[in-house]
């Protein structure tokens, strides 16, 4: 199919040719250029190049076969196709202008439906040539951008073919990868199972698989080759698309660690969209809270609320992670069997490569248990200290009984030597007393413990005062005041 309006040029030296010409193809929606000489035809198509030209063989000066070794001898002109124009048909003068690139002829008296056929036949074949020419270059163009190696070859591993990415990716010139066989390339282990693969890509047109590639400087890289059968130049070829997964493999296996620690993670990851909705809940969620995964997806978070958590709370919690920031807080919860539980809770935008919030990440605890510890342990804190509160008030009770019933230490200063010393507790934890009394010239005195005892051992102090006090009478002392004559009870 003709494509727009083309342009034909008509060289002729007689005007009633040109004329001739000139009306018939413009039934055909052709538009028409004149030239009268080989030179004229020159200067018109250096201004402007028209899609196909009527060459006459014979003209004055400058010939039709000159005009065309000249056209054809020039890159910008090489590819307008030429049919000749010839009064009489001379197998000798067609075959020489075959050889000069033309691309047919017509012989005079011109039969007009012959005229219009080869013309047209000629321009749809030079549209077809340009647009062919474009795909190729067009494809070729896609061939040596594409981001993974190509690779054609044949059953045995010829390689026929390749793109621009091929030699980068492997370091060797295209000169020396179209004289290589695969088996260069491919590590040993590798490229046993060649054969057998190709077989493979026979029968089924095309496989994919993972596999090991050697550069020129030795290094291992891990492909995945996508292989496709195909026609190359009228045979039986293979094109491999091989694309380096290195760093892919590395990824996912990162992520299967990511996603294995997620999974098995003792605490509750939850993942929502923008408006709150849940994406995403690890195992240890469906675990806590009873709800599948299917009855959790879809569902906003809040579902999980018992009415003992604070409306204000879930205000707070948007206000802060919709401005960016963390947030961290607690909820009284409830799990599908109606039991309430606490979690602490720290939820986190999640942001992406542009700084772009597109989700929220809550991570939660069930702090049940530690929050039940917790108040046991304040409850026993304030038990002990209330005993221990009676305590010192029963001690302190103690030491004014006690003290009210000692003597004074100012009073056994006088009877007792310096290096006597008898030492009343300083602390509150006291009980301990001693007893005298004198007896004419001589004292009897008492030592006891009863630390720690408190009111009741205050109130055995003065119990055992009186019972010392009815055996000191029945003794009576007859020695003189000594300090080794003291007596210890």
């Amino acid at each position: 199919m003709i494509k727009n309006k083309p342009t034909v040029l008509i060289v002729d030296d007689i005007s009633d040719n040109l004329n001739l010409l000139a009306n018939i193809l413009n039934q055909e929606n052709i538009n028409i250029s004149f030239a009268m000489s080989g030179f004229d035809a020159l200067c018109v198509i250096k201004k402007s190049l028209p899609d196909l030209i009527l060459l006459d063989i014979m003209m004055p000066d400058m010939n039709g076969f000159e005009v065309c070794k000249e056209l054809k001898s020039n890159a910008q002109t090489k590819d307008i196709p030429i049919i000749f124009l010839t009064a009489k048909y001379d197998e000798k003068f067609i075959l020489q202008g075959f050889k000069l690139g033309a691309v047919d002829y017509i012989t005079k008296p011109f039969r007009e439906a012959e005229l219009i056929a080869r013309v047209k036949t000629h321009l749809e074949l030079k549209y077809a040539k340009t647009d062919l020419e474009h795909t190729q270059h067009n494809l070729k163009t896609i061939f040596n951008n594409v981001a993974d190696a190509i690779l054609i070859h044949d059953d045995k591993g010829n390689l026929l073919e390749i793109n621009k990415i091929t030699e980068n990716t492997f370091g060797y010139s295209r000169d020396e990868l179209l004289t290589m066989n695969l088996q260069k390339i491919c590590i040993p282990e590798n490229f046993v199972t060649f054969e057998a693969d190709m077989d493979e890509v026979k029968k089924k047109a095309k496989i994919t698989f993972e596999t090991k590639l050697r550069t020129k400087n030795n290094k291992i890289i891990l492909f995945e080759a996508s292989v496709t059968l195909i026609n190359y130049e009228g045979k039986t070829a293979f094109l491999a698309l091989c694309r380096d997964i290195s760093e892919r493999k590395k990824t996912e296996n990162e992520l299967r660690k990511l996603s294995t620690a997620v999974e098995q993670s003792p605490v509750t990851i939850v993942i929502t969209d923008l408006e709150g909705r849940i994406e995403y809940v690890n195992s240890h969620f469906t675990k806590l809270t009873g709800y599948t995964m299917n009855e959790t997806i879809g569902q906003n978070p809040k579902f999980l609320k018992s009415e003992k958590t604070n409306p204000e709370i879930f205000t707070d919690l948007w206000k802060t992670i919709v401005s960016g920031e963390i947030w961290e807080g607690e909820f009284i919860n409830k799990k599908k069997n109606g039991d309430e539980y606490i979690e602490q809770a720290l939820i986190s935008p999640v942001k992406d490569e542009n700084g772009v919030v597109t989700n929220y990440i809550a991570l939660k605890v069930d702090i049940t248990e530690r929050k039940e510890a917790e108040l046991k342990l304040i409850t026993t804190k304030q038990e002990l200290e209330e005993k221990n509160n009676n305590i010192i008030a029963s001690i302190n009770y103690a030491k004014v009984i006690q003290r009210a019933v000692l003597p004074n230490e100012n009073f056994l200063s006088d009877f007792l030597l310096d290096n006597f010393i008898i030492n009343i507790p300083k602390d509150i934890v006291s009980g301990d007393f001693y007893w005298f009394k004198q007896i004419q010239n001589q004292i009897l005195i008492a030592v006891a413990d009863c630390t720690g005892h408190g009111v009741p051992g205050a109130f055995l102090s003065m119990l055992g005062i009186a019972y010392l006090n009815d055996i000191a009478n029945s003794f009576i002392l007859e020695t003189d005041i000594k300090a080794d004559n003291i007596l210890n009870i």
